[in-house]
């Protein structure tokens, strides 16, 4: 998907973005089995896991060439799973993050999703200072309320 991506109207090339998007992507092959008890049922966990992933899939496919990994304008998506929220795939990967967490509970699995996820959060913001240049964005912004998590963020 990154190969075959559209054009970018705008990227976000600051230290920060850079940074963010590092620690957001960096942050969950660092996770490592634990041999701790499980804090929910497995079945739990499995289920939690597949509707992460499934938005996570939903997601991309919904981007198609929109998908890159810097803050950048590839075009305003607003059908779909952008319908809900406007970063359906981190909702995704945070809904796989505390099911993974559940299953091994460890105290490095904790500090690095904690990192990645603050980081994650963070990217989202700075995504979304640069689609907001787009009138259309702005629009799709008042439309869509929620960032992340629909009735939280």
């Amino acid at each position: 998907m990154t190969v075959m991506r559209r054009s970018a109207a705008t990227v976000d090339r600051s230290m920060r973005a850079r940074l963010l998007t590092t620690l957001s992507v960096l942050g969950p092959p660092l996770l490592q089995p634990a041999h701790v008890a499980a804090l929910l049922p497995q079945s739990w966990t499995i289920a939690a896991s597949a509707v992460g992933l499934a938005i996570v899939i939903a997601g991309k496919i919904t981007l198609g060439r929109s998908f890159g990994l810097m803050p950048a304008n590839r075009g305003v998506v607003s059908s779909g799973v952008y319908r809900i929220v406007r970063h359906p795939i981190y909702l995704g990967y945070l809904i796989t993050h505390v099911a993974f967490l559940a299953a091994t509970p460890s105290a490095w699995n904790i500090a690095a999703l904690l990192a990645a996820d603050a980081a994650l959060l963070a990217r989202a913001v700075c995504e979304e200072q640069t689609l907001s240049r787009d009138e259309r964005y702005r629009a799709y912004q008042q439309t869509v309320r929620w960032r992340v998590c629909p009735g939280v963020f």
